[in-house]
């Protein structure tokens, strides 16, 4: 028996601003259907992509294997272009997790973070022994640790490609736990982060109000794009100092021009005042050159 196709209905993209995908949508879980969901954004890739382009939202969000961030879930749209701490060390030691975490001060005016203040904190204060579930729960220890109410973030990103900008990281200052990149006209959001549950709401209002910012975000990307690249070729600018610095040591320049310089006592009170300061300076230099670099290469 043959039939006739009346009607066909599908997903349309184009009516929403913002998609998020969050919690276990994308990690392939299928205790949650995510491996249906998991395999229909993939498969359609490329129309994600272009709703980004054509200047909507998409955040991914808290995507986990037993709250460890799970590589995959991300890479479904965005081909390793984030990479989360490596799962075997978190899994030994435990996902970094905190009830605070700070803002990037490299980038504290971007549009969608602009008005946090540099620490963040959970709404909610309840020490990590409190008994907040009911007793003899039906799930296991480690995820009722995943999902204490004052963890801001579970697990972090590594490494990230050019164009990402991190904005919040974990308490220590060590790893980013959001990324953003301006991708056309719109703008991709990453996070390893309890948004929701953490109720920083602030962020959140930002957050789901990006597409009101996309203008200033797109503008903000131009700006900070010449600006590291000048604090780049001021890094560059210092080294270049110093080897000059380097060179008239080594030529004598200033020995011929201290007097009594060429007598034993001058020249060890010259090491002593010299040479510390010398070594401070250098150190100085050296950091500010680091994160120069790190800067031009979006790596703060």
């Amino acid at each position: 028996m043959s039939q006739h196709v009346t009607e066909q209905k599908s997903f349309e993209l184009e009516i929403y601003d913002v998609i998020i995908f969050n919690w276990d949508v994308l990690n392939g879980d299928s205790n949650f259907k995510s491996d249906k969901s998991k395999y229909y954004v993939e498969f359609n890739r490329i129309d994600f992509i272009e709703f980004v382009q054509k200047g909507k939202i998409i955040i991914i969000e808290d995507q986990t294997w037993h709250w460890i961030p799970a590589q995959p879930a991300y890479d479904v749209l965005l081909s390793s272009q984030v990479t989360v701490l490596k799962r075997a060390k978190q899994e030994k030691e435990g996902p970094p997790r905190s009830d605070k975490a700070c803002v990037n001060k490299w980038v504290k005016d971007h549009p969608l973070i602009h008005n946090l203040p540099k620490i963040l904190e959970s709404i909610y204060s309840h020490p990590q022994d409190f008994k907040w579930f009911p007793p003899n729960p039906p799930i296991k220890l480690r995820v009722l640790q995943g999902l204490h109410p004052t963890n801001i973030y579970s697990g972090a990103f590594q490494s990230w490609k050019s164009g990402w900008l991190p904005l919040l990281y974990t308490d220590d200052g060590k790893h980013p736990i959001m990324l953003v990149k301006k991708d056309g006209l719109g703008v991709w959001i990453v996070s390893t982060m309890f948004l929701a549950s953490a109720n920083i709401s602030v962020l959140i209002e930002n957050l789901i109000r990006a597409k009101e910012y996309r203008s200033d975000i797109i503008q903000y990307y131009s700006h900070y794009r010449a600006r590291r690249v000048v604090r780049g070729l001021s890094g560059i600018g210092v080294l270049l100092l110093w080897m000059g610095i380097a060179f008239a040591l080594l030529t004598h320049f200033f020995n011929e021009n201290i007097p009594g310089s060429n007598t034993v006592g001058i020249n060890f009170l010259i090491s002593l005042v010299i040479g510390p300061l010398l070594l401070w300076l250098a150190s100085l230099s050296f950091d500010y050159l680091r994160s120069s670099l790190r800067l031009l290469f979006f790596r703060k």
